[in-house]
């Protein structure tokens, strides 16, 4: 007797490739470290680089909130206009429906760790 999909886990998530998001035209590149249903929907956690001048236009999101902590480089993040600068170590949160981007400034790549709280199920099925 064949086994039942789990309701629970998205499918195709446990592909190691769905793990990986490349956006060429903003120049960023995502590794989701865990999906929203490996926290319950408490929250996605990803680790995201960024080139200079890259990242998304300004957005916000209505249905969760976002934490990003610059692990390597400075992190440029503009949140209703105010420009932050996050050396590593640094973290700001982003709160439902507050218009932000992130980017990277200067000659070189950028690294940083990205939380989406509570995750949602807006992209690829799991949760970021």
């Amino acid at each position: 007797m064949a086994t039942k999909p789990s309701r629970t886990i998205p499918p195709g998530v446990r592909d190691p490739s769905r793990r990986w998001i490349s956006n060429k035209v903003m120049q960023d590149r995502i590794q989701i470290l865990k999906y929203g249903y490996e926290t319950t929907g408490a929250k996605t956690e990803a680790v995201l680089w960024c080139k200079p001048g890259g990242g998304p236009p300004l957005h916000y999101h209505l249905a969760y909130s976002e934490r990003f902590t610059a692990r390597t480089g400075n992190l440029i993040v503009y949140v209703d206009g105010t420009k932050h600068v996050l050396t590593p170590g640094e973290s700001a949160t982003v709160k439902q429906g507050q218009v932000h981007r992130f980017t990277a400034e200067g000659d070189e790549e950028i690294e940083f760790s990205g939380e989406v709280l509570p995750s949602h199920p807006g992209l690829r099925g799991g949760c970021i």
